[in-house]
């Protein structure tokens, strides 16, 4: 960026001098401006606001040391260089006093000036270097104070929000957060794919579409409350908003904080955001009330339904629903069919049989609801566990189990993910007592890993293997699991996600390296597939 330069002298042979006495791009100066008094001189510098003025002493209108004292109130950052004749000798130096950089005598040397502009370009480079590095800290600073709020989020959030009121003074002193005022608020914004048979593949991506979501609200949540505090949970954002308003954000606010966290979600997809406020309260010690609220009204879009606003409403208790249902006859059912081996019948199980169709009208409470499917989970992984006796794989299905009590945005969603997950669970378990791989199937699948981008088919690979086509098809699908056509895809389409995720080829491109021609078909291949096209999974997971 180059400095602007002022020249002010009342003699105009002076002024010529100067511009043409050094080479100035070389120095990366532009000569912005000329003056031959000192008024015109001041406005000049008004308008360019230069960063180094040449200016004569004395000049009409203004002198010199006048136009530095009056320039400097605005413009501190300015250097100025003073000439003077040999008369006014002592006047110029009085002049370094009111700020002047340095000064020269007339007749101005060519020596004498570019020792002074190398010396205030010198000073000016520090000066910057050492902004630069001062803007450098306040943003360090800055980042650091946003990551020690969210910590101060987490801590207050696993404590189930339960807070002491003589905290508030600890959380003023080390975290920079302050809770002085009287009214508090809970509101929580969940994230869920609009997708029934949507699978998690990467809770990675999920958190950073929550970052941005968060980010992107922040200026909005800062100008409607005196101080307010986020964390990210599974798959949502915890905020605790300290305001002045005993009613907390009015409808309007929330259908606002609604409307721009859903668009700025949905640039990632089919994602949904619920806003799920909780009670105001007046004290830090019931905040605990306002995050129960907001979470209750959080576990109740199962049945109201995800992407809107849904505040705690009244609903039968949770024993009092549970009565409906026969847990005894569930164990089991769930039981024989997990002993059986009977994964379809499993997954049926889950379907129709734990939250039958009569009462799916009647339930109100979202608690019951989750009670009843945690319930069928746990007797189904515990029997898994005593067929396997692999704990690893149990407990990693408890863990999937989990987030999709958590984290599914309806009911439907919810039966059909565990019914799916018990179900290849249960199957991979079974799969697991029998003999794996023969070897024309491990011939096969390597043929697939090496060939798959090819023109290749079940009669090429059957051959490849030693076996006929269709005692080939019979014995793959026994081994795998899946028949031989959807191996090729699955091989397909994960060698895909790599290339979208890693480098840099286009969707073209990829779409040839793993064996398809047509781009239009493998975008809907892969849609089918992965719930996503192409360009939003790279988009999400790149």
């Amino acid at each position: 960026m180059k400095l602007k330069l002022i020249i002010a002298d009342d003699e105009h042979r002076v002024c010529q001098l100067i511009e043409n006495i050094l080479p100035w791009e070389e120095y990366g100066i532009e000569i912005t401006g000329k003056a031959y008094n000192g008024i015109d001189a001041f406005q000049l510098i008004q308008n360019e606001q230069p960063d180094i003025v040449i200016t004569d002493i004395r000049m009409p209108g203004y002198n010199g040391i006048t136009l530095i004292e009056k320039s400097k109130e605005n413009y501190p950052d300015t250097s100025f260089i003073i000439i003077s004749g040999y008369r006014d000798f002592e006047y110029a130096q009085s002049a370094i006093k009111f700020g002047a950089e340095d000064y020269l005598l007339k007749p101005v040397s060519k020596e004498e000036l570019t020792e002074i502009i190398v010396k205030i370009i010198e000073k000016k480079k520090k000066i910057n270097q050492k902004n630069r590095k001062d803007d450098d800290i306040q943003r360090e600073l800055s980042q650091n104070r946003e990551l020690l709020k969210s910590r101060l989020a987490r801590e207050i959030v696993d404590r189930g929000c339960r807070v002491k009121n003589n905290e508030l003074t600890f959380f003023k002193d080390n975290y920079s957060v302050d809770f002085s005022v009287s009214y508090y608020q809970v509101i929580i914004l969940q994230l869920d794919h609009s997708e029934t048979d949507w699978v998690i593949e990467n809770t990675t991506a999920v958190n950073t579409i929550l970052q941005k979501t968060e980010t992107s609200l922040s200026p909005f949540l800062s100008k409607h409350s005196h101080e307010f505090l986020c964390t990210l949970g599974n798959f949502k954002l915890i905020y605790i908003l300290n305001m002045n308003n005993s009613a907390g954000l009015s409808f309007q606010e929330l259908e606002h904080l609604y409307e721009f966290s859903s668009q700025k979600a949905s640039e990632y997809g089919n994602w949904r955001i619920t806003v799920c406020p909780g009670t105001v309260v007046s004290d830090m010690e019931k905040l605990y009330i306002s995050y129960e609220d907001a979470e209750f009204a959080r576990r109740d879009r199962i049945i109201q339904g995800c992407g809107r606003i849904i505040e705690k409403h009244p609903v039968p208790e949770l024993d009092e629903e549970m009565q409906h249902f026969n847990i005894d006859e569930l164990k089991v059912k769930i039981s024989s069919t997990v002993d059986a081996g009977d994964y379809s019948g499993l997954e049926e199980l889950f379907l129709t049989s734990v939250f039958p169709a009569e009462l799916k009208k009647s339930i109100k409470n979202p608690d019951t609801i989750l009670k009843l499917f945690s319930t069928a989970a746990e007797i189904s992984c515990r029997h898994l566990l005593q067929i396997s006796a692999d704990e690893e794989v149990i407990n990693q299905l408890n863990e999937e189990s989990r987030i999709i009590l958590n984290s599914a945005g309806s009911t439907e969603q919810l039966i059909n993910r565990l019914a799916v997950l018990h179900s290849k669970a249960l199957n991979t378990v079974f799969s697991s007592k029998r003999i794996k791989d023969y070897r024309p199937i491990r011939v096969a699948k390597e043929y697939i890993d090496i060939h798959y981008a090819e023109n290749i088919d079940l009669n090429i690979v059957a051959k490849e293997a030693g076996l006929n086509p269709a005692y080939f098809s019979t014995l793959f699908k026994k081994e795998t699991g899946i028949n031989f056509k959807e191996y090729l895809l699955q091989k397909r389409v994960d060698t895909a996600k790599e290339l979208l995720v890693s480098g840099n080829d286009t969707i073209h491109a990829v779409s040839d390296k793993v064996g398809y021609k047509d781009v239009r078909h493998f975008s809907k291949v892969f849609f089918k597939a992965v719930g996503i096209t192409p360009n939003m999974y790279r988009k999400i997971y790149g």
